[in-house]
């Protein structure tokens, strides 16, 4: 396995994290735990640092700016932007643990 291999697992599993993580956050809204917070923080800034060691690969064609969302389980969705979490309805055919973009109006 190469170095960037092993960069891409790593940032990976801390995808994963996060994304539990902030699935949490959702649930618990203005009552989430501070560890909760303070884990998203930390592993939001181990991505980043992971992500500049990588070589970087040519920017992808960007149809506007979007939000990137999760759905969850139970219909609920995860809107992430900025590193907030904030819950939702899902209306629509949707693959649950799926994300997807969608563009702001």
């Amino acid at each position: 396995m190469t170095d960037t291999e092993s960069t891409q697992r790593l940032v990976r599993t801390h995808r994963r994290r996060l994304a539990k993580l902030r699935e949490q956050a959702a649930l618990f809204g203005a009552s989430t735990p501070p560890h909760i917070l303070l884990e998203i923080e930390d592993i939001t800034a181990q991505i980043a640092e992971l992500e500049g060691e990588m070589p970087a690969d040519p920017p992808a064609p960007k149809s506007g700016s979007g939000t990137t969302i999760t759905v969850i389980g139970d219909g609920n969705v995860i809107a992430t932007d900025g590193g907030i979490a904030i819950g939702g309805d899902v209306k629509g055919d949707v693959e649950v643990g799926k994300e997807i973009g969608v563009e702001n109006d």
